[in-house]
């Protein structure tokens, strides 16, 4: 791979991530930096790729790959997102920027009566043949410099809410459960349509594919969710919420779960029963839950068997996967300078050959 030239041992690490094999030296760790001397250039949003001319966008993949340097077990890739409801506009769902920003995409809600919707992948439609579009012309540009990625498919209520709309789906629920469950499971067929033709697009049996929480698998992975269940009960979300998740690991070699939010907590138990979710990824949100300390809720994570991403600066990151006992264990971690880089690898080298507590 021309953007990482380790990649051959980088891959033997993640594979043995994957297969739950301790890694010989340290966990898998991912973080990026700017080279020094070298004029940046940001990695295009995913708006951008709405309008955007694609050789434009393909010449600022490649002057992003050409400034920053490239750590741990990162590698170096691209994915085709529009924002988090793509899968949603793959169904007929209208997205539309948020104040002009490419950045931020919102959907526009339109289904007014689910037994009156049809629920299918619009393989006809602007959203689906703009994303193999993009996936196909990329390739063309990147194959064996770096991956490029298909787009994260958030399923299940989620779509749903992205469709409806959040407070429409709430009434939904209580007033006429059956046709919610008959819509679900539409789209989780539509989920399986769709992710067996992106992988195919994107060629994730030759390249694997890389998450936008930068992890790599040479296998179908995916990072399956249900940010809509902070706002049920336990026994509406393993009714509702829990069928589409095993759904959709179904299809994937690994899925990767995105457990947001103190609201979402009271589901991990019954999450953590679904085998191909080996990692979990917890995200606790703004406010007063992103300065509290969460090591006690990654310790309950490591005790239900699962692995998981460790977010933040260098010293959080390494108190938290000194505790941590799964060898899947991802360090996702944030500095500033090359030389705070090398030091933490070393740093975290040291914890890796110490006893756990």
């Amino acid at each position: 791979m021309e953007f990482l030239k380790s990649f051959p041992d980088v891959k033997k690490r993640w594979d043995r991530f994957w297969e739950g094999k301790p890694q010989e030296l340290r966990p898998v760790y991912a973080l990026r930096l700017p080279k020094k001397g070298v004029k940046e250039t940001q990695i295009p949003e995913g708006g951008e790729l709405i309008k955007g001319d694609i050789k434009d966008i393909g010449d600022r993949i490649e002057k992003w790959a050409e400034t920053h340097e490239f750590f741990g077990d990162l590698v170096p890739h691209f994915r085709v997102q529009y924002g988090p409801d793509h899968f949603a506009a793959l169904l007929g769902t209208e997205l539309e920027l948020v104040n002009g920003n490419a950045a931020t995409s919102w959907p526009i809600h339109f289904v007014e009566d689910w037994d009156k919707t049809e629920i299918h992948l619009h393989t006809e439609g602007f959203w689906w043949n703009r994303t193999i579009e993009c996936i196909r012309e990329l390739r063309k540009r990147f194959d064996d410099r770096l991956v490029i990625a298909p787009p994260n498919l958030q399923g299940g209520l989620d779509c749903l809410c992205a469709m409806r709309g959040a407070e429409m789906l709430s009434v939904d629920l209580m007033e006429c459960p059956e046709a919610v469950a008959r819509a679900l499971r539409k789209v989780d067929r539509c989920f399986i349509e769709a992710w067996r033709i992106l992988s195919k697009e994107a060629d994730i049996d030759k390249y694997g594919t890389v998450t936008r929480h930068w992890m790599y698998s040479s296998g179908n992975l995916a990072v399956p969710q249900c940010d809509f269940s902070c706002m049920i009960s336990a026994d509406m979300f393993r009714k509702f919420g829990m069928p589409s998740l095993i759904c959709e690991s179904e299809v994937l070699e690994q899925a990767v779960y995105h457990l947001d939010g103190p609201d979402a907590i009271r589901h991990l138990e019954d999450i953590c029963t679904v085998k191909k979710i080996s990692v979990i990824q917890w995200q606790p949100g703004a406010g007063e839950a992103a300065t509290t300390d969460w090591t006690d809720l990654h310790v309950k994570i490591d005790r239900l068997g699962k692995g998981q991403i460790v977010d933040g600066p260098a010293e959080k990151v390494l108190k938290i996967a000194e505790r941590i006992n799964n060898p899947r264990v991802f360090c996702l971690v944030r500095v500033e300078t090359r030389d705070e880089a090398l030091r933490f690898e070393e740093e975290l080298v040291k914890i890796h050959t110490k006893e756990k507590k």
